[in-house]
């Protein structure tokens, strides 16, 4: 079938599909399109740029409409593909294609991390604007993720016509993502997801394929070493996490012998098919020797069950040579103690009481990160009014985390008590070159 054809029947299936556009961005483009751009306007603007745009990609701008429906919030028009990123890095002139292709199937964090040494090193403004523009030659964003996140599409190199994700509040820290989808690859399996009701989230952040040819690639990993076969595996658990429902045969499949190095992951998506194996491998686990395998994903325990748990998250908590045990920071990046999320956790049990946390809170041989999650949680609990005093002396910590989260808490749990507001006053004298204390103070009547 011609491409644009299949674009228009699969954009028919995902408006039969999503009828009421409860997915992400739909509301806003309603899978339309703005009128289509004249063959002549995108020639002269390629020219201009010196970019060649993938022949599709073309045909969609001139054919079927110059931005609307697609991922996220839908496509650019054609004047936005280009300064999306001016004001972020106050660029005099957007960037052109006129040099080599520096972002491709190469790219690695390495040489992503060398590029930014360099223009952190740049002898002048003139000299960091070139290497900009080398960096990001013959890039175009073509898709709004939200927040400062895009969908980049490469005009030349090895990666010509592929899509990579780029977060422009980390840009420097973390290199472009590879979908490794060309643009017909991501424009169409977008609305073949949706015709399908798989879940739409992070979509081009996982790859496609149907349930067997992922469970297959899934067991081939076993033959890799063991970072490769790791990272192979949860990026198909995160691939496979899309479908609603699976089967049976997928499940048994996973459990036959479950990846150690990820079963934090691998219980979190069986949890959603098969709550009770999910429950009982995280049981035997949670209970072992190595709890912190499993804690990043605690909160993902039912609701119903989250008190079966609760003083085995406590023990754990109050064990430091488990609970300060490093795991995944939630966003991947870097390591935290895995008491910081076991805090959320007791945080979100039904059965949470700020007793059983103000001593962790107050005592000085935790990290103070935790403390100071802990010090939130313990005003998130439903008896915190019990414990004013407790709060108030939180409040006064010298750890800045703690007490600015005790203080936020006792204002969100409106704690009124006078020990309370004497460590209000406290704290509008102590922090009073602090503008972001201070404001949070001004709200409070009395002080």
């Amino acid at each position: 079938m011609d491409f644009i054809e299949e674009v228009k029947y699969w954009i028919e299936q995902a408006k039969k599909a999503d009828p009421n556009y409860q997915v992400f961005g739909a509301s806003k483009n309603k899978y339309q399109f703005a009128p289509p751009i004249d063959l002549k306007e995108v020639r002269a603007f390629e020219q201009e740029h010196h970019l060649k745009l993938p022949e599709n990609y073309v045909r969609v701008l001139t054919e079927l409409g110059n931005g609307g429906a697609g991922p996220y919030y839908g496509l650019y028009p054609l004047d936005k593909i280009l300064n999306t990123f001016v004001d972020v890095w106050e660029m005099p002139e957007p960037v052109t294609g006129k040099d080599e292709t520096f972002i491709d199937d190469s790219l690695t964090p390495e040489k992503w991390s060398e590029m930014n040494r360099l223009m952190d090193e740049a002898e002048d403004d003139a000299a960091y604007d070139l290497l900009l523009e080398k960096c990001m030659a013959n890039a175009v964003m073509i898709c709004d993720q939200g927040c400062t996140y895009e969908s980049m599409m490469m005009c030349s190199g090895s990666a010509n016509g592929k899509i990579f994700n780029i977060e422009w509040s980390e840009i420097w820290k973390h290199e472009p993502k590879p979908t490794h989808m060309t643009f017909e690859e991501w424009y169409l399996g977008y609305f073949r997801e949706i015709a399908a009701k798989n879940k739409i989230s992070w979509y081009g952040y996982y790859r496609l394929g149907t349930e067997e040819e992922l469970i297959a690639a899934y067991e081939k990993a076993a033959d890799l070493e063991p970072e490769s076969r790791r990272e192979e595996r949860l990026d198909i658990l995160s691939s496979l996490d899309r479908f609603r429902q699976l089967s049976s045969d997928t499940i048994s499949r996973l459990i036959r012998n479950p990846d150690d190095s990820i079963i934090a992951s691998l219980i979190y998506l069986i949890l959603h098919s098969d709550k009770a194996t999910g429950l009982a491998m995280f049981d035997e686990r949670f209970y072992g020797d190595h709890p912190e395998k499993v804690i990043l994903m605690c909160r993902s325990i039912p609701d119903e069950s989250k008190d079966k748990y609760y003083q085995r998250a406590l023990e754990i908590l109050y064990s430091p040579e488990i609970s300060e045990r490093p795991i995944p920071a939630i966003a991947g990046r870097g390591e935290e103690p895995c008491a910081e999320r076991l805090l959320f956790f007791l945080g979100k049990c039904p059965c949470r009481s700020a007793k059983d946390l103000i001593s962790y809170a107050k005592s000085g041989q935790n990290p103070d990160e935790c403390r100071g999650t802990a010090a939130y949680v313990i005003c998130e609990c439903p008896d915190v009014s019990q414990y004013q005093t407790e709060i108030a002396e939180l409040m006064h910590s010298s750890v800045y985390r703690v007490a600015f989260n005790a203080m936020q808490g006792a204002d969100r749990a409106k704690l009124r008590e006078p020990v309370i507001m004497d460590a209000f006053r406290w704290m509008k004298e102590h922090y009073r070159d602090d503008q972001t204390i201070q404001n949070n103070l001004e709200r409070i009547k009395g002080l």
